[in-house]
C-alpha cells in the first residue's frame, strides 16, 4: 500500500549479502527495481533462450548456482518437483511481493490457459466410475489409465492430480497451489497489505503455514522492517487525501447489488449510457484533464469495452498513432483504464482522478471452499483490500490528494468506515 515495505526489503537484502533470495513479483518493471537496486549487483532474472530452454529451465539453472533471482508471480507458479529440490538446497528466502493466486476454480484455470474446460457431468462420470479418488484432504488421485473418452479430454486432470494441485469439494473441482513449496524456504516474507482473512491467508492456515506480521517505519531517510503496527494515524493520513464524491451520481449505485458484476451484466444499453453520462458529468465538474483520469469496471461480459465504446467518450485517452507503435508497457502507462486487480505498479502514480465503477463480490466458489475446509472468508475485507490496492496505484501513494468517484453504496460505506469518515 505504499507504506515502504519494498524498500525496507531491499535494504534487508542489501545488508545481508550471504543469504540467498528468491524475489517474486507480479510486474517486470519491479524486477527491475529489485536488480538495479540491490548493491552487490548479483541478482539475476530467468530468461528464455527458446522452447529447448525455457524461464523454467533457466530458473533452475539459477537456483542450482545459488544466485539471488528476481521472477514474476506468473514463473514462480510453473514450479515443479525440481525447482522444490534446488530451493531447498539452495537455503533460500523467499520474498513474495503481494499475495499469490493460490487457487482457481478448475474451469476458471483452463480458460485463463485456453484448456478444455470441464463438462458439467464429468466430477460425476470420474468419481462413480472409480477414474479418480478423493482422500480426507479433497485431493484428488488419478488411479486409472483410461476413461473410456479420449485421453486429451481428461488430460489435465491428469497431470494437475499427478501433480498434487487438483481438489475436490462439494461436487467441484480446484486448481490450488502444492503447499510443499513453502515449507522448502528457510523463511518467507509476503509484501501486501490486509492480508488476514485473504485467500492466502486461509490458504495457509489450511496448511499449518506460519507466518508473523512486520510493518515498515522510514529512518533516517529510508525505510527498514519494525514491528507489526496497525499505523491508525497513517490511515487517518490517507482519509485526509481522498475526497469521495457525494451527490446526485450516486444514486446510481444506491442498491446494495448495484454494479456488481450481475447488475452491470443486465444493465441495457440505455443504463450502460446513464453511466457513461455520470463519468463523463463528475470528470468535467471537477476540471480533471484526461490524462488525471484511472478508472475501472469488470472485463466479464466485455463491460469495461461497452463502457469505452460510447460516442462522446472523454474520460480516456486515444492512442495516438505514434503511440500505438510504442511497446505495450509503454501503451499501458498511456491509458486511463486499470484493471481492478492492479497491485505492485507503480506506473498509475500521476493519477488523481479515479472513477471505481464496480462492486466487488469474491466469486462463491472460493467462499465454498474455504468454508468446507472450516474458514469462513471475511468478504467484505476482502472487497475492501481489493479497492485499496487499486486506489494505491493512484498519486496518493506520493502523498497527493485524490478525488474518488465510487458510487456503488456497499463500496462506498465499507471504505468510509475503514477511513473513519462519515457514511453516506
Amino acid at each position: 500500500m505504499g507504506t515502504g515495505k519494498t524498500s525496507a526489503m531491499i535494504q534487508k537484502m542489501n545488508l545481508e549479502p550471504d543469504k540467498n533470495y528468491l524475489f517474486v513479483t507480479p510486474y517486470i518493471d519491479e524486477i527491475e527495481r529489485i536488480i538495479a537496486a540491490n548493491a552487490s549487483g548479483n541478482f539475476k532474472q530467468p530468461e528464455y533462450h527458446g522452447k529447448f530452454h525455457t524461464k523454467l529451465d533457466d530458473l533452475h539453472n539459477l537456483l542450482a548456482s545459488g544466485e539471488n533471482i528476481a521472477m514474476t508471480h506468473a514463473l514462480f507458479l510453473l514450479a515443479n518437483k525440481q525447482t522444490e529440490r534446488l530451493i531447498l538446497e539452495g537455503d533460500y528466502v523467499l520474498i513474495l511481493d503481494e499475495a499469490l493466486d493460490v487457487l482457481h476454480s478448475y474451469n476458471e484455470d483452463m480458460i485463463r490457459n485456453q484448456r478444455k474446460i470441464m463438462d458439467e457431468d464429468d466430477p460425476d462420470l470420474l468419481l462413480t466410475n472409480k477414474f479418480i479418488e478423493v482422500d480426507e484432504q479433497y485431493n484428488v488421485h488419478w488411479i486409472k489409465e483410461s476413461t473410456g473418452k479420449s485421453n486429451h479430454h481428461f488430460s489435465e486432470i491428469r497431470r494437475l492430480s499427478n501433480r498434487e494441485m487438483l481438489r475436490y469439494i462439494n461436487g467441484s473441482f480446484y486448481w490450488e497451489y502444492p503447499p510443499d513449496i513453502f515449507q522448502w524456504f528457510s523463511k518467507i516474507y509476503i509484501l501486501t497489505y490486509m492480508f488476514e482473512n485473504t485467500v492466502l491467508d486461509c490458504y495457509f492456515k489450511t496448511y499449518g503455514l506460519q507466518y508473523v506480521k512486520v510493518s515498515a517505519e522510514k529512518s533516517d531517510g529510508s525505510f527498514r522492517l519494525c514491528d507489526f503496527t496497525d499505523a491508525a494515524e497513517q490511515k487517518e493520513k490517507f482519509s485526509s487525501l481522498i475526497n469521495i464524491y457525494d451527490g446526485k451520481y450516486n444514486e446510481l449505485g444506491a442498491k446494495r447489488n448495484a454494479f456488481s458484476i450481475n447488475w452491470l451484466r443486465q444493465c441495457k444499453p440505455e443504463k450502460l449510457e446513464e453511466i457513461r453520462k455520470a463519468m463523463r458529468n463528475y470528470k468535467n465538474s471537477i476540471n480533471a484533464p484526461t490524462d488525471s483520469v484511472m478508472w475501472t469496471t469488470t472485463k466479464q461480459f466485455g463491460i469495461n469495452s461497452k463502457l469505452e465504446k460510447a460516442g462522446g467518450f472523454k474520460f480516456t485517452h486515444i492512442l495516438t498513432q505514434e503511440e500505438k507503435n510504442l511497446p505495450p508497457r509503454e501503451q499501458k502507462k498511456l491509458l486511463q483504464f486499470v484493471p481492478c486487480n492492479a497491485r505492485a505498479t507503480n506506473e498509475y502514480r500521476n493519477r488523481t482522478t479515479l472513477m471505481y465503477m464496480l462492486n466487488y463480490y469474491m466469486l462463491p466458489d472460493y467462499e465454498q471452499y474455504f468454508k468446507a475446509r472450516g474458514y469462513d472468508l471475511n468478504l467484505e475485507k476482502i472487497s475492501l483490500s481489493v479497492l485499496i490496492q487499486w486506489i494505491w496505484r493512484s498519486a496518493i501513494r506520493d502523498g497527493k490528494p485524490i478525488n474518488l468517484f465510487l458510487p456503488s453504496s456497499r463500496m462506498r460505506r465499507i471504505l468510509c468506515e475503514w477511513l473513519g469518515k462519515p457514511v453516506f
